[in-house]
């Protein structure tokens, strides 16, 4: 270990340790006896070009495949025959890989982690079943509605690096060789391109041996990657689907995670979509039940940041839902919120992260997250504690542009 200090990343103390190889870990400890971790590595969809498009997707569901000491079937029995939890997860910015055990099961579970990070082998045999799966995963997608919209959504809203759907197309998906992959994986999983982040209620040596023996590939660098720098602009996509109802989403490109407005953006989403008392979902759901589904989610990295509100409802009644929410957008703009909204949503946003810290995995996947973003949740809580309504309604004028907004609906032809 070359470097060590301690910080307030989850409202609680984590530590972050520089290692000799050049990995860098977070580890917080915990009272449950549950071990977490979160492989991050720094290499999403955004980074792909054209032609590689759906690469980093294909190389997450390959990690878990099988190394020279065990099978994909041993990889998956080591972790089930415990009750553990294995995933992983591809995102725009990041490939995610994810695993839960008891703690006495944690060295076990970090080891299985750090062999497919090594040593995964991508053999021929699992690739061609990966292929497979990844192909009906893509043809899911386009199946379900919502799904379908808010890719589409994605596409129109964003600049084309991170607009693109992030599992690629199914024309990629099949022409993806073993080399191909290979190439992919070597020059983004290594250890100076990813952060590990713990959870466990142990002491973090234990762990921290197991990856401290990682060879280090000297000469390899993190990875860049440029920012999604698309301003908003009036966009009106509809795509003709034969289906019940007509699903939409509204929205806009904001500021990324690593932006100072990011708190009062979060405070926003809470406003407008934070549960069912919230604006959208009270008015287009519980005061006029015109649908079933309808929320408001921010997606933001550190490169990238969207804002999205999505409904389904009758077709004929898609007029009367977009003009819902785009009033609710305009009043959000124009500095229509009071003092209780305000409250109700700092306390909604401190209430969720404490019920969602409950789970250590959670937790292990947000400390890396405030980490990459450039600050800790300390700083977070304190921004969203302290901000004013002056300030908020500030922020909000600057970042909603009413005028343009993009739309995209999928559905039946009126």
């Amino acid at each position: 270990m070359i470097g060590h200090k301690s910080l307030c990343i989850s409202g609680e103390e984590t530590e972050i340790f520089t290692l000799k190889n050049g990995a860098k870990v977070l580890f917080g400890k915990s009272k449950s006896n549950v071990f977490a971790a979160e492989l991050l590595v720094n290499f999403g969809s955004a980074f792909e070009k054209k032609r590689s498009s759906g690469i980093a997707h294909f190389i997450e569901h390959m990690f878990f495949s099988g190394t020279r000491k065990h099978s994909r079937l041993q990889i998956s029995k080591k972790i089930d025959s415990v009750g553990g939890y294995l995933n992983a997860f591809t995102s725009r910015e990041n490939i995610g890989y994810l695993i839960k055990t008891d703690v006495k099961h944690g060295i076990m579970a970090i080891n299985v982690l750090l062999d497919c990070f090594r040593d995964c082998q991508f053999y021929k045999d699992q690739v061609e079943i990966e292929r497979k799966i990844i192909a009906n995963e893509i043809r899911d997608a386009y199946d379900n509605p919502t799904r379908h919209t808010i890719i589409e959504f994605y596409r129109e809203c964003l600049d084309k690096a991170f607009g693109k759907p992030i599992a690629g197309n199914e024309k990629n998906v099949l022409k993806f060789k073993r080399k191909d992959l290979l190439f992919n994986f070597r020059k983004s999983h290594h250890i100076k391109n990813c952060l590990f982040s713990i959870v466990a209620p142990d002491e973090p040596s234990k762990y921290l041996n197991s990856i401290g023996i990682i060879e280090p590939k000297c000469r390899k660098k993190p990875l860049k990657l440029k920012k999604c720098d698309v301003g908003s602009k009036h966009k009106e996509v509809f795509i003709e689907k034969k289906i019940e109802q007509t699903h939409l989403c509204i929205g806009f490109p904001t500021v990324s995670s690593f932006d100072e407005n990011y708190a009062v953006l979060s405070l926003l989403e809470a406003i407008l979509g934070g549960g069912l008392s919230s604006r959208i979902v009270y008015k287009i759901r519980e005061k006029h039940g015109l649908s079933y589904m309808a929320h408001a989610f921010l997606e933001a990295e550190p490169k990238h940041g969207i804002f999205c509100i999505y409904a389904a409802t009758r077709p004929d009644k898609a007029k009367k839902v977009t003009d819902i929410i785009k009033k609710e957008l305009a009043r959000i703009a124009h500095g229509k919120i009071s003092e209780s909204e305000l409250k109700k949503a700092k306390k909604h946003i401190f209430g969720s992260y404490a019920i969602s810290w409950e789970d250590s995995l959670e937790k292990a996947r947000d400390n890396s997250f405030a980490y990459c973003s450039g600050w800790n949740w300390q700083e977070y809580f304190e921004k969203i504690k302290m901000l004013r309504l002056s300030e908020v309604k500030r922020v909000a004028r600057e970042l909603i542009d009413t005028k343009n907004l993009c739309y995209v609906y999928l559905g039946p032809k009126l």
